[in-house]
């Protein structure tokens, strides 16, 4: 006699056997219908950032569950080997890990194989920087310069890189910027990716210099008489007149990247270069009068320049 069971559950059996003579037995016995496979839920712990990537280590707990004949095993495997679970675990390598799980039940029932993604990153991205401008001389630029920065994660990508000019707010880089203004400048910056990794902060100088020095020949003064260098009086007709030995004199000043020299030119031609404050030169004798002009130009350390006019005087001796 056979009887089949076709729902999943519990039975009790009763068999009762009676024979010709009136003789009987009976048996109790009890009847397991399982069917269905175990279900194993996953629970990560860890530090999580943006996308589903962590940053570090992962906690791993698989708990299954069978409400007939109960789990036999949880298996798992990180890689090529099948590892039965006994307790949590931790992952730790950075990188997209597959992790793979299943449980079986006392009934043999297999579940269908879980996979899933563990994306640990545990390193910084880097930034770089570059810069573009007319560059001077002495590491200052003479006109606007722009800048560009360049973040990179190899594992969960760049979130956001921000960025502040001297003491301003920080602001969120979308794309290359201007700094224009004169002065001496320190930008700072910094990236983060989406795990959560922060960068240390970076900076680092621009000099900028777009303004030209001032400068100016304060002597001989046009329209003046001198002799023997000293100022007599204004000319009668406008001219300048020099008697004798005369040294002329200039004044230079820039306020951003400093006076680097001051030239002196003789009818077109350099007569002296002057580094050093006061910038003066004797000018030549003419024997026995000549007709000349002088014209005084300054030049910074950023290489911008600025010169007077043409001063033209007569010269006795």
């Amino acid at each position: 006699m056979t009887h089949t069971y076709e729902n999943d559950g519990i039975y009790n059996v009763l068999l009762n056997v009676t024979d010709n003579d009136g003789e009987y037995d009976t048996v109790i016995a009890h009847i397991m219908v399982d069917t269905l496979s175990p279900v194993t839920n996953i629970t990560l712990n860890g530090t999580l950032g943006t996308n589903n990537w962590y940053r570090g280590n992962v906690e791993v707990s698989l708990n299954a569950t069978d409400n007939l004949s109960g789990v036999n095993k949880t298996l798992y495997k990180i890689g090529d080997e099948w590892i039965v679970y006994n307790n949590s675990f931790n992952i730790t390598v950075e990188g997209e890990n597959e992790l793979q799980y299943y449980s079986i039940d006392e009934a043999g029932n297999s579940e269908s194989i879980h996979s899933v993604d563990i994306k640990i990153d545990n390193t910084s991205p880097e930034t770089n920087f570059s810069v573009n401008g007319t560059m001077g001389e002495e590491g200052w630029y003479v006109g606007k310069v722009n800048v560009t920065f360049n973040a990179s994660d190899p594992l969960s990508g760049i979130a956001f890189t921000k960025y502040k000019v001297d003491d301003g707010d920080w602001k969120n880089y979308s794309g290359a910027f201007t700094v224009g203004s004169n002065g001496t400048h320190t930008i700072y910056f910094y990236s983060a990716d989406n795990a959560g990794n922060v960068e240390s902060e970076k900076n680092f100088t621009i000099k900028i210099d777009r303004k030209p020095p001032s400068v100016s020949l304060t002597a001989p003064k046009d329209g003046y008489l001198y002799i023997f260098g000293r100022e007599i009086l204004p000319t009668a007709f406008g001219k300048t007149k020099i008697i004798g030995k005369f040294t002329a004199a200039a004044t230079a000043s820039d306020t951003l990247s400093g006076i680097r020299y001051v030239n002196f030119k003789l009818d077109g031609d350099l007569l002296w270069m002057d580094f050093n404050s006061p910038y003066q030169v004797e000018l030549p004798h003419a024997f026995p009068r000549g007709v000349h002009t002088l014209k005084v130009t300054a030049y910074d350390n950023a290489g911008n320049s600025a010169s007077t006019g043409e001063l033209t005087y007569i010269k006795i001796f």
